[in-house]
């Protein structure tokens, strides 16, 4: 399966965006791809891991954003990528 892929220098602006969420490096370019809609499979074919480990992730990131679902999660990577542009 074939995941369309966004322009590098548009994820590399997008990802530093998210740091002032206090995640790490790697939980912050996860968040970055949930922010755009992708699946956990989609996020493991991206970054090259196991879907079990995106997984792992997205479940540390929601309690560190103080968020229960994935939504709500991108959600707040939108506000802090719109609130960067603003």
């Amino acid at each position: 399966q074939r995941i369309p892929q966004t322009r590098r220098s548009d994820h590399l602006t997008k990802h530093h965006e998210l740091e002032p969420l206090g995640l790490t490096p790697r939980e912050t370019e996860i968040l970055f791809w949930v922010a755009q809609g992708k699946t956990s499979p989609e996020i493991s074919i991206i970054l090259g891991l196991a879907s079990a480990t995106v997984k792992r992730h997205v479940a540390s990131i929601l309690p560190k954003l103080g968020v229960e679902t994935r939504l709500a999660a991108a959600l707040r990577a939108h506000e802090v990528i719109q609130g960067m542009g603003a």
